[in-house]
């Protein structure tokens, strides 16, 4: 598997519109994603003394398995490599947290959300780095979800996602901003990396599970960091394009689990119950996806229009709703159906 080269062109980031120059969280589903996505910020922050944190969520000891290196001494060694990374990125013992989940089952864990919640408590924190949801690893969209929820209960104000996957498996990377990294920024997160030794084919056999590629390793080492601030940061963002959407929808008809997933679910209910009992003679649904809500708010319209800027979206749309509804491809805020609604 080849690495993905950084994009020609870009919106670079700025670490005052990132962080606001306070102090902030960095979320790791494992031991190393902290290191390996947020290395050169968490350099710069050390060197304007902004005091960030680290929460690592999970124990890491499903990357491998290999004769003498048991799930329990696994998770042990990565929480020491975490250790040492943290130290050399200059966060202090009492701002690194290591929550020791499951790894592979985040999303299981429930406990883990009283304990981030805690945390931003004592360290009064409100802007939270998370990976990216467009990341394939579970337990990364578990992170992010997390992290959303700490939105919504208003224990943190503001969310930045990085990604960790996508940079090696062929995501959009266009999304993001780019964060130039300096020279000793730089050699300090490759030293933070160099800390994980058990994912870098280093220290189990060979073949036993992970391991980061080298040319992989230099592309985290050597090139700007990639942020997208979401939520509560103001910032120059390219919108998402609907090719974006295109990729995710070819993948899967329902990328966001908005059918299998317990917060999804409830999510949708909650919007039906808040229309229940009442029927509108013609909705407008923006950025339906593939109608999964859609088919949910037939028996409260007369008549529903459906939109979304994705081509696939439209069309898994269309195959649910069978002619039960008008579905449109269209891009907000250049074009929208005709009303009332």
């Amino acid at each position: 598997m080849s690495a993905v080269q950084p994009r020609v062109e870009s919106c670079p980031a700025d670490l005052r519109a990132l962080t606001m120059m306070q102090p902030f969280l960095v979320l790791a589903p494992h031991p190393d994603d902290e290191s390996l996505g947020c290395g050169g910020l968490l350099a710069a922050a050390k060197r304007h003394h902004l005091d960030p944190a680290i929460v690592i969520l999970t124990d890491g000891g499903a990357s491998h398995s290999a004769r003498g290196w048991n799930r329990k001494r696994l998770a042990a060694r990565r929480a020491v490599e975490a250790d040492h990374a943290a130290h050399v990125l200059g966060v202090p013992a009492q701002r690194f947290f290591h929550l020791a989940a499951a790894d592979g089952a985040l999303a299981q864990d429930h406990r883990t959300h009283a304990q981030l919640r805690a945390i931003l408590q004592v360290t009064g924190i409100r802007t939270i780095f998370v990976t990216d949801p467009s990341d394939s690893h579970p337990d990364h969209r578990a992170a992010f979800r997390l992290a959303v929820q700490m939105i919504a209960d208003g224990a943190a104000g503001a969310l930045v996602t990085y990604p960790i996957g996508q940079r090696f498996e062929g995501g959009n990377i266009d999304r993001f901003v780019e964060l130039p990294v300096t020279v000793s920024d730089r050699a300090r997160k490759a030293e933070a990396i160099a800390c994980h030794q058990s994912q870098l084919g280093e220290l189990l056999p060979a073949g036993s599970g992970f391991a980061l590629e080298e040319g992989h390793r230099t592309l985290f080492e050597q090139s700007a960091e990639l942020y997208r601030p979401v939520h509560g940061l103001p910032a120059c963002l390219p919108p998402d394009s609907p090719a974006h959407f295109d990729t995710l929808f070819a993948r899967d008809a329902d990328p966001w689990g908005y059918e299998t997933r317990d917060y999804e679910v409830a999510r949708h209910a909650a919007t039906i119950a808040a229309i229940a009992g009442g029927r509108v003679q013609r909705a407008w649904e923006a950025g339906a996806a593939g109608g999964v809500l859609s088919e949910q708010l037939l028996a409260h319209c007369e008549t529903l229009v459906a939109t979304d800027a994705s081509a696939k979206a439209v069309a898994h749309a269309r195959a649910r709703l069978r002619g039960r509804a008008e579905v449109h491809r269209m891009q907000l805020p250049h074009a929208a159906p005709d009303g009332p609604f």
